[in-house]
């Protein structure tokens, strides 16, 4: 809030402790369609990750709406967002 930010926060499971690795590496990744990782951390043993808020809609109602061309470049970006990630 002190930022005046929205973001979304990932609360993973106890006992993984894998999952603060990932946080650190998906706040690593620079790439205009994924959204940044503020902050990474453990609080009471359990790993946390705040990343920006994404606006938007569900894909489906594009597909409702007859928009197929932006479904297409949505899917596109998604596609090449996993692709830089891994």
């Amino acid at each position: 809030p002190e930022l005046q930010r929205s973001v979304e926060l990932r609360v993973f499971p106890a006992g993984r402790p894998q999952a603060l690795e990932r946080a650190r590496a998906a706040a690593a990744l620079k790439h205009p369609h994924l959204a940044p990782v503020f902050e990474a951390g453990v609080v009471d043993g359990r790993a946390f990750a705040a990343a920006e808020r994404a606006e938007g809609r569900p894909l489906g109602e594009l597909k409702g709406q007859g928009k197929l061309r932006q479904l297409v470049r949505a899917l596109r970006d998604a596609a090449l967002a996993v692709d830089h990630a891994h």
